[in-house]
């Protein structure tokens, strides 16, 4: 049987350590990817203020550049399936 001052190392242990800062970060971006929908939805009812958009041109790059544009398309066609088909292709600004 494990001692507390044993578990304690364990806890303080580089590998456990990295992992928790592996799986923090992964959650706070998943958490700031997600947060792109509501987002949408905010902006395209102006109730979003346009100079903080910078915030998500990230997450814009993302879809342009990378193998999660499908994915992320269709993720805002839920918030905005005006401008999104739901193929995850955007349609367009403004209509």
């Amino acid at each position: 049987m494990e001692t507390a001052a044993e578990k304690s190392e364990e806890r303080d242990s580089p590998a456990h350590m990295l992992g928790r800062f592996l799986g923090w970060t992964a959650a706070i971006f998943l958490i700031y990817v997600a947060s792109v929908g509501p987002m949408l939805m905010l902006y395209k009812g102006g109730h979003w203020p346009n100079f903080f958009s910078f915030l998500y041109e990230p997450v814009g790059w993302m879809y342009k550049s990378t193998p999660a544009q499908k994915p992320l398309g269709m993720y805002f066609h839920l918030w905005d399936p005006n401008d999104w088909d739901d193929q995850g292709n955007m349609r367009g600004w403004g209509k």
